[in-house]
């Protein structure tokens, strides 16, 4: 494979987990998403990162820094809201920031690489660097 561009850029708290998301109310999980897409704009400029052309084939990796270790499917199923923010603005998705084109296996090639890190309260956060590959 031969990878080309890279973005990273660290939120602020860490990923919500599955069983908070599915217990959420439709509003709420709205609202989340709304925060959640806000803050990936807040991080993406901090880092410099200015409006690219959308990731056709990538690779993400996930740090995850928190109190306490969480189960994996509590871990990847939270991850979907994240995920959403960082494909194509559609109708159906219009948080959406552009970053990668599609959230299938044909844009992003391998299952996303999550590792999970104790830490303090107040450093908890999630790194996130998505890498674009340019031939498969």
């Amino acid at each position: 494979m031969r990878y080309g561009r890279e973005i990273n850029f660290t939120l602020p708290e860490p990923t919500l987990l599955l069983n908070k998301w599915q217990r959420m109310h439709w509003q709420k999980r709205r609202e989340y998403h709304k925060a959640l897409c806000w803050s990936v704009r807040a991080a993406l400029q901090a880092e410099g990162i200015t409006r690219l052309s959308p990731y056709k084939h990538c690779k993400i990796e996930i740090d995850r820094y928190s109190t306490a270790l969480a189960d994996w499917d509590g871990v990847m199923g939270g991850l979907k809201p994240l995920i959403d923010t960082l494909v194509v603005c559609t109708k159906t998705n219009p948080l959406g920031l552009g970053l990668i084109e599609d959230d299938n296996p044909s844009c992003i090639i391998e299952c996303p690489v999550i590792r999970q890190h104790k830490s303090t309260r107040k450093a908890a956060s999630t790194v996130v660097t998505i890498t674009e590959i340019l031939e498969i």
